[in-house]
């Protein structure tokens, strides 16, 4: 028994050593704005980053108790960290990546927020399909 629990904490010493070169946080300046809206709609890149970066702690849960987040204070918890979980800095996760992981979060309802609203449709050129058109009648 003993000598399982030796390998039990070994082993959690080498996981969290393992991982924190990739979370350690850049040293952030003193004042950062947090505020604003989600500035992506990209739920897929958000999911796939939200798999790799997040989901071996969240194992599909961002928080346990369930509630929403502004986007500004999910920013802050994902920048900054805070006991329980350490902060990702930008060498890391870009700032885009973040807006994508905002996205899938707002999906989910763990952000309280909505995505920004889609890009308009693309207007067919008024030229398209009249070049192929054979002209009948005099010209």
């Amino acid at each position: 028994m003993g000598r399982f629990a030796i390998g039990v904490s070994g082993w959690v010493v080498i996981l969290v050593a393992g991982c924190a070169p990739v979370h350690a946080p850049a040293a952030m300046p003193s004042s950062i704005d947090y505020e604003g809206p989600v500035a992506s709609r990209d739920i897929a890149l958000g999911g796939s980053i939200f798999s790799t970066f997040c989901n071996p702690c969240h194992a599909g849960r961002v928080n346990p108790r369930g509630y929403r987040w502004s986007p500004a204070q999910m920013r802050r918890q994902i920048r900054e960290g805070n006991t329980a979980m350490p902060g990702i800095s930008e060498e890391y996760l870009s700032q885009g990546d973040l807006e994508a992981v905002l996205a899938f979060l707002t999906v989910i309802s763990s952000v309280d927020a909505e995505l920004p609203p889609a890009p308009p449709a693309a207007t067919p050129d008024s030229q398209a399909g009249q070049l192929a058109q054979p002209r009948i009648g005099p010209q």
